[in-house]
């Protein structure tokens, strides 16, 4: 029986503003309105502490002051009363290692983020009815299509670096090929937890897969093989249209969150090198010594979280959603990953190893039909676009037009398939430099990791593809990926390389989002100005009206005066002095009046204020000296 939204009270901890505010987005979408946040675990213990009837604990893991790993150890090992209360980490630490080290410390539940609403929904459910099994991996074994052949389950996400399966899905529709051995079904998943899920229950026999993610499960007992590179580059790293980005501009970054589409990916490995090489140290981890502290978000939402949030750095992930931030007005074109590392793997192809056993003729039909794909698109860019606007944007959520696409697929350093042969030397460079720098992914075996056959006889061994350099020198490359800790900044190259883009004065350029800006903060100018002009324009009437005052009690001095009232003259010269503290006649006459009254004290002070307005006043000096004081 599901559990009713209504009955249950949750205890969100999660640090990051932005990421709170989804999260409850998705709760609420699924009913779950009850809902107390945290802004980080020592926070939420306290929470836990004073708030009764809670019944369900989502945290994230990193979070400043306590993590949600170290308030997962204090509710299971220290807390009375709140042992047994379901608890799901819903985090950005996803990979194999942590999962397990969080199920030994006693998690309920584990969603990786980027999640769906339908992601947490199934945790929430599971944690709540632990007397329902969790969903078992489907039996492995071929599947049959309507045809009768072998049934080639893939599932991909709807980005550029996955275009090929979405030829291939093309021209078997359009029957321009038939294949011989298998029936292709592809599967759209919507980020790539789910995907990898998918692959490891059997639920699709390959998949189009970030290859860090991939090494990470086959080191982990997932029966996996990687079978072809997916494309080679692809991605942007696009900064924040809003904000002041000037020198030093690592100053633009400092302090503030950055994108990233997986913890396990190829852009967490770039985005570190990328702000290593200019002096600030990024990281998943929270604390007081990192400069950039990385997110991981779906890639589709990543455009919406710069609109929202101008604390948001920026993002580096596939294309198109760098080009799309950028034609919606929201983001600044900083590099192409291809400028850092040329042709640089990312994406693999990935089958299970008991389809290739039972199917390798099935197996080499669909890697060849790939390749060929690949070199089609070079040679017909408005057709692949024209495929990929459909494949990639099936429902339009992406907004994805021909002529965006086309300029994607035409980019200088973007995404090339030239060149798919897995080669297991930039495997080790991108695994060997994530284990070091970010603590993940153990020494693969890549003999049994790739399954080189298709690829040796299908593909053409190349090294990086001609016309293709290092855009400086590749010097940088290899002192970014170097250990050693230097003091110096190598990065002069490197700040060159990726900095003098797009800078003020260099391009006359203005955004949407700019002009739009601009007028606001016009609009806003305007309205403080005229709220100043309406409070100046009081302020002069007031001092209008307190000048007649004033003079009008000048004059009733004066005659007062003339009349020998001198203390009732005083009493007026007084109160002319405290509207106008500066009116020297007051001063005069009332230092007369205090001389005549024998008032020594007050005839002196009031003759030295006089000469501190006045101090070529002689009379007054005179007068000051005869006193007797």
């Amino acid at each position: 029986m599901q559990t009713d939204p209504k009955d249950v009270k949750i205890l969100l901890a999660e640090d990051a503003r932005t990421m709170r505010k989804i999260e409850m987005k998705h709760l609420k979408s699924l009913g779950y309105t009850d809902i107390i946040e945290a802004e980080d675990g020592l926070h939420a213990k306290q929470l836990l502490q004073k708030t009764k009837g809670i019944t369900l604990i989502i945290s994230d893991w990193n979070m400043p002051n306590m993590s949600g790993y170290d308030f997962l150890i204090w509710v299971r090992t220290k807390s009375k009363n709140f042992r047994e209360i379901p608890f799901i980490l819903a985090t950005a630490q996803s990979d194999k290692e942590r999962i397990l080290q969080a199920q030994n410390a006693g998690v309920t539940g584990f969603v990786a983020k980027p999640f769906s609403a339908e992601d947490l929904q199934k945790q929430i459910e599971l944690a709540l009815n632990p007397e329902k099994e969790k969903k078992k991996s489907a039996a492995s074994g071929v599947k049959r299509g309507v045809s009768g052949k072998t049934l080639l389950r893939v599932a991909h996400l709807q980005i550029t670096d996955h275009l090929l399966l979405g030829l291939a899905v093309d021209k078997i529709q359009k029957g321009a090929i038939k294949p011989k051995n298998f029936d292709l079904e592809t599967k759209l998943m919507g980020s790539w937890n789910p995907l990898a899920e998918a692959l490891e229950n059997n639920e699709v026999d390959a998949a189009f897969m970030l290859a860090p993610i991939a090494m990470d499960l086959f080191s982990h007992g997932v029966p996996l093989k990687t079978v072809l590179l997916a494309h080679r580059g692809g991605s942007m790293m696009v900064r924040n249209d809003s904000g002041d980005f000037r020198e030093p501009y690592e100053d633009f970054f400092r302090k503030k969150s950055f994108l990233l589409p997986h913890k396990l990916s190829i852009h967490h490995m770039l985005s570190h090198m990328f702000f290593k090489g200019i002096g600030l140290k990024g990281s998943l981890e929270k604390g007081d010594d990192i400069d950039v502290n990385f997110e991981v978000a779906a890639p589709v939402s990543m455009p919406d979280f710069l609109k929202e949030n101008k604390q948001m750095a920026g993002f580096m992930v596939a294309e198109p959603i760098g080009s799309k931030a950028i034609k919606m007005g929201y983001g600044k074109k900083q590099f192409m990953t291809g400028e850092l590392w040329p042709a640089h793997p990312c994406c693999v192809v990935v089958m299970s190893q008991s389809f290739i056993e039972t199917c390798p003729e099935s197996s080499k039909e669909f890697i060849r039909l790939l390749v060929e794909s690949g070199q089609e698109i070079s040679q017909n860019i408005p057709y692949a676009a024209q495929v990929g606007v459909q494949f990639l944007d099936p429902e339009g959520h992406l907004d994805l037009k021909k002529p965006l696409l086309e300029k994607v697929l035409t980019a200088r350093n973007g995404i090339r398939w030239d060149n798919l042969y897995p080669d297991a030397k930039e495997f080790e460079i991108m695994r060997e430099y994530m284990h070091r720098e970010l603590g993940v992914l153990q020494p693969v075996n890549y003999d049994n990791f790739i399954d080189f056959r298709f690829a040796d006889s299908i593909c053409k061994k190349t090294s990086i593809p001609k016309g293709v350099k290092f855009p400086l020198a590749k010097k940088i490359f290899t002192n970014l990926l170097s250990a050693e800790q230097t003091e110096t900044r190598e990065q002069v190259s490197l700040k060159q390389l990726l900095f003098e883009k797009g800078l003020p004065g260099q391009s006359t350029e203005i955004s949407q989002h700019q002009v739009t800006e601009l007028l606001e903060n016009q609009e806003k100018l305007l309205a403080v100005k005229q709220q100043f002009e309406a409070e100046l324009s009081g302020v002069k009437k007031q001092l209008a009206s307190l000048q007649a005052v004033s003079g009008e009690l000048f004059a009733q001095g004066v005659s007062l005066l003339k009349k020998e009232r001198l203390f009732e003259a005083a009493g007026n010269f007084n109160a002319v002095l405290a509207l106008d503290p500066k009116n020297l006649k007051a001063l005069n006459n009332l230092a007369v009046i205090y001389y005549e009254m024998e008032m020594d004290v007050l005839a002196q002070e009031t003759l030295e204020k006089i000469i501190d307005l006045d101090p070529e006043n002689e009379i007054a000096k005179e007068n000051l000296a005869s006193l007797d004081v």
